[in-house]
């Protein structure tokens, strides 16, 4: 991935200042959820268009929100959001739109009451897909939020959902209510109590969730917290199998229940300990019916156990970070008696294997910092993962362990130059249960060495300069001197230059290249030996001049070079080895960015690439990355 260049201070905190203020004025405003609780969300208002193409995909996208209050106790939101796309292939079109409106208005009475209405509409026409997903979606809702004591509240809410698609029209009544009981003090300790229920009901179908939430939070002794919340959850989903004229329709019912506590005890100002935990049990039930009859059900019941225990402590010149996380998940699938009676084919479609699954971790962060200008961090994971497949035709049950450890030191020589090395090692084995399988069983290991510098010149310019070496070995359990086919090395090295040179205020080159190659080739892992089979090498650069205007308009022009060649390895009649180029791919192209921001806060931004391609074979092509956004501020 290629390296991006850094710049002097300066430069930074201009970039900086633009990034600010660019993104107060691309605010992206989501659309809310229709299965939530009816609110006046907040609106930074935005009219904004975006074109963008890569490749023979082209978007088009176009977002407008504003809210006001035109009358004294009255406010309301809307927004409407339209996305396109086109993907070009072979002199077809292919086209897949989405609209997304809402409309959202409170009024404010007497007592601390609130009424809401709510109108909103989406459709859906896609190309893109083999199935017809095209459809519209529209829907009312009118809620009244209610004070009861203090700041309890109720809010009712009703209305209507409407639904067309190609094959079928569908309307029905929408009913739900929300329950909140934030914060009530009873024995040293903060209550909290969330409820929610809705539904949806169709002719054929319907639709219906339920939360419940409860939380204790309280400080059990001074600078010990600790909280406690339960919680379950109810969601039904009804949806037509296939085409809804065949009136087959696929019921999901999912049932959770489950707690999590969170302890934090403080030692003193330099040290402290933490500890989450969460259980959750859930099951999943899937029924399949007709109108006239019930065909089948399938399910399966989940457990799911985390907990996480995390000790700091720190000094003047030191910091220490260890944490221990074990916990384990389960998933139990299962078939009603109805459908067994069904052939492979069509009862047991979305059934699963049962698997379960057991993990523990344990790592360590340190920090020193031994002078003013030299620290070093270091870094310690163990990891060990366990999962058992109830498949016996294609069980993957395996073991799994893995090792880490990294060090970085950074020292600073000079007010100019700053030293950066780290050195880093992976190992892990890997483990099938299934004696069928445990010919692929295997060791990673993996050691890599970075050094970095960093010369600043002068404020105006800074260099950086960055290289790796990696070597990648993977060794069969089962290795002979023979066995070349399972185990292989890969090694690769990598340099990357970044400069950034400010010519004044307002202009700014900044370069990059990156240059990276590896290779590929079987291991004997007993005499240590390889043989190489594959080798390829990759170039990038960059050169761009970027040059400021003022503090709100900025343009930069420059050229895009990637390269990439390739070789295979081949005994040749007196059985040595022969490096024969594959080919080479080249991209070279002008790139260039623009940014305006108005005094108003209006924006437009500009980027754009073209690149002509050499490929390996063929013909050379164009490639087109451009993206145009434009925003009008209210």
């Amino acid at each position: 991935m290629q390296e991006r260049s850094t710049i002097d201070q300066g430069y930074k905190k201009r970039q900086l200042h633009l990034a600010m203020l660019l993104g107060g004025f691309l605010t992206i405003i989501a659309v809310p959820s229709v299965c939530a609780q009816l609110t006046l969300p907040t609106i930074h208002p935005i009219n904004s268009a975006t074109f963008a193409q890569n490749l023979n995909i082209y978007d088009w996208q176009y977002q407008f929100g504003w809210g006001a209050s035109p009358w004294n106790q009255l406010d309301f939101v809307t927004h409407y959001d339209y996305f396109s796309t086109m993907q070009y292939s072979r002199g077809e079109q292919l086209w897949k739109d989405q609209q997304n409106a809402d409309l959202i208005i409170q009024k404010r009475a007497l007592q601390n009451r609130i009424l809401l209405t709510r109108f909103d509409f989406t459709s859906l026409k896609d190309q893109f897909s083999s199935f017809n997903y095209d459809r519209i979606q529209a829907g009312m809702t009118i809620a009244g939020r209610f004070p009861l004591k203090q700041d309890i509240s109720i809010q009712p809410e009703m209305g209507f959902r409407m639904e067309n698609r190609k094959e079928l029209s569908e309307s029905g009544p929408y009913f739900a209510i929300n329950l909140l009981v934030p914060d009530q003090e009873f024995f040293d300790a903060a209550h909290k109590l969330d409820a929610w229920s809705e539904t949806s009901t169709f002719k054929n179908r319907q639709n219906s969730q339920v939360r419940l939430n409860y939380g204790i939070f309280g400080e059990v002794t001074p600078g010990t917290r600790d909280s406690l919340n339960f919680y379950y959850d109810f969601l039904r989903r009804d949806n037509f199998l296939g085409n809804p004229l065949n009136k087959i329709v696929e019921s999901l019912n999912k049932k959770r229940i489950g707690f999590n506590n969170n302890l934090h005890y403080s030692i003193g100002q330099d040290a402290g300990f933490r500890m989450i935990t969460d259980l959750s049990i859930a099951g999943v039930d899937i029924g399949r019916d007709s109108i006239a009859q019930h065909i089948s059900n399938r399910g399966h019941d989940d457990f799911d156990f985390h907990n996480n225990i995390f000790m700091y402590w720190h000094g003047e010149n030191h910091k220490h970070q260890l944490a221990v996380d074990f916990g384990e998940s389960s998933t139990e699938h299962y078939l009603s008696d109805s459908s067994t009676t069904f052939s492979s084919s069509q009862g047991l479609i979305g059934v699963g294997y049962d698997v379960i699954e057991k993990f523990t971790r344990i790592s360590e962060k340190s920090q020193y910092r031994l002078s003013d200008s030299d620290s070093i961090r270091f870094y310690f994971g163990l990891s060990k993962l366990e999962r058992d497949n109830t498949d016996r035709a294609r069980s993957d049950t395996h073991d799994e362990q893995r090792w880490t450890a990294a060090l970085l030191h950074s020292r600073r020589l000079s007010e100019f130059i700053t030293l950066r090395w780290e050195l880093s090692t992976y190992l892990r084995h890997f483990v099938y249960l299934n004696s069928q399988l445990s010919g692929q069983n295997n060791w990673t290991r993996i050691l890599k060495f970075q050094p970095e510098c960093i010369i600043r010149f002068s404020p105006q310019a800074e260099l950086r300069q960055k290289a790796g070496i990696r070597t990648n070995y993977v060794v069969s359990d089962f290795a002979s001197d023979n066995s070349l086919v399972n185990n292989y090395v890969i090694r690769d090295y990598f340099i990357t230059d970044s400069l950034a040179i400010e010519f004044s205020e307002k202009l700014t080159c900044l370069l990059d290249y990156r240059y990276e190659t590896e290779e590929l080739g079987s291991l004997n892992w007993r005499k240590f030996s390889s043989r190489p089979r594959t080798a390829w090498r990759n170039q990038w650069g960059t050169l761009k001049f970027q040059q400021r205007f003022t503090s709100r308009a900025k343009l930069g022009l420059g050229v895009v070079f990637y390269e990439q060649k390739r070789w295979n390895y081949e005994l040749n009649t007196e059985n040595r080895l022969k490096k024969e180029h594959v080919g080479t791919h080249t991209n070279l192209g002008p790139v260039a960015e623009f940014l305006f921001i108005a005094p108003n806060g209006s924006v437009i931004v500009f980027n754009g690439k073209r690149q002509k391609a050499f490929p390996f074979i063929g013909k050379a092509y164009y490639i087109n990355n451009l993206e145009l956004r434009m925003q009008w501020k209210f």
